[in-house]
Formats: structure tokens, sequence, C-alpha cells
């Protein structure tokens, strides 16, 4: 009894009833029904065959098959974990690949163009949204650090205050009412300096989590890329 043929799904009507006829070549009998033709794609590309050779002879064949994929990098030490293995180069379309260590930036080694390997921009900020893989007990740790040190520096302010207002006691009375404005002022300017604290401490914790590297942007898939390399 002969094998049963490899079947894989159709890129046109998603059924997966699609022949291996060729090498690289697929033949879909329902999307060759509907069309009132033959209708063939290659197995590796999934787009629609052309010629009559068994091998894919449209551009970018094997680079498009890299990039459809479905294996992403699950290294939970990676700086592009979740991110897809293959990405291309978003000037020259060079199939790139990452080490995983350091910076998630990257630059391509064929036409030297920089870009970020998680949202492909050449210029990322990593201002695009955080990412839901960091681990929040580790940036909750580092928090109750910071929040320690502040602590003591603000205890040793105390203290060299309450020194300070001794010695200004011991002054007349003119000297007194200059005094009370000047730490009316002072108060003032702790009570800015808090509000601006306040609203840059959600960003500064995952500066302080990734040290140098920026906020982590948001992951992209390679479907943009795919259309352009149609």
């Amino acid at each position: 009894m002969s094998a049963s043929p490899m079947m894989t799904q159709c890129p046109r009507c998603q059924q997966e009833q699609a022949n291996l006829v060729g090498h690289q070549r697929a033949l879909c009998t329902l999307c060759s029904k509907a069309l009132r033709r033959v209708y063939q794609f290659c197995w590796s590309c999934r787009r629609e065959w052309q010629g009559e050779s068994n091998y894919c002879s449209l551009p970018w064949c094997g680079i498009r098959a890299a990039l459809l994929s479905d294996a992403v990098n699950t290294d939970p030490e990676s700086s592009v974990v979740g991110c897809p293995i293959f990405r291309a180069c978003p000037s020259c379309k060079a199939l790139l690949t990452h080490s995983g260590e350091g910076c998630p930036s990257i630059v391509c080694q064929q036409c030297h163009t920089g870009f970020c390997f998680r949202c492909l921009r050449e210029e990322c900020d990593g201002e695009f949204g955080f990412d839901d893989e960091i681990d929040d007990t580790e940036m909750d740790d580092d928090e109750d650090e910071d929040e320690d040190e502040d602590k003591d520096e603000e205890k040793d302010k105390d203290e060299e205050k309450d020194k300070a207002k001794e010695k200004d006691e011991e002054k007349d009375e003119e000297n007194d009412k200059d005094e009370d404005k000047d730490e009316e002022e002072d108060e003032d300017e702790d009570e800015d300096e808090d509000e601006d604290e306040d609203e840059d401490e959600d960003e500064d914790r995952y500066y302080d989590f990734y040290g140098d590297y920026p906020i982590p942007c948001t992951i992209v898939d390679n479907s943009n890329t795919l259309k352009e390399l149609n």
C-alpha cells in the first residue's frame, strides 16, 4: 500500500488539503475546482506557482519561508524573548538572527543598517509599550531598596535641618522672620520635586530594571515584511 501524499494548508483557501506534487510545488484541488483551472503554489514561500519547474523561481522564496516560520525565541534571559527567530533587514532584506545577548538592536552585516529586532524600527526609542514578560517581583524588590535608601537620606536631611534650626533659634527675633520665610520656600521646592518624582516613577522603575537598556518596545511579527517581499 502506497504512503499518503504530504498535505499542507493552501494559502488561498486556508484548507489543509493541498498535496505536494514536486520538490516545492503543491496542488490545491479545492481552489482548482473553484477557479476552474489548476491552482498550484510554492510549499515554502506560500505564493502561487510560476513556471513548469519543480523548484520555485519566485524572488525571496527562501527568506519568505524563514519569515513564515512559527519559531520564536523562548529564552527568558534573552533581550529578544518572544521575537521570531528570523528577521529580514528593513533595508536590504537580508535574513538575520539575534544572539539574544545585550541590546535588542542589531546591525545588518550586509548593508550595515541598524534596527531594533523587536519592533523593526531603525530608530527605536523604546517607548512604544511595556513588555508583559518583565518580572514584576524583581522590580518591586528594586523599588523597596530604593525606598529604603530614600528614607535614610530623608532622615539625614531631617537631622541636619534640626541642627540648623537650633542654631537659628539662638539668633535675634529679626533674623527669625527671615529664617521662617526661607523654610517655607524650601518646603514649596520639596513639594514640587515630589510631584515630579511621582510623575516619573513608573518610567524610572523600568529604566532602573533594565539598566542602560531602553524601555522595551512592542514586539511585531513579520507580516509587514512578508507583504514587502510579495
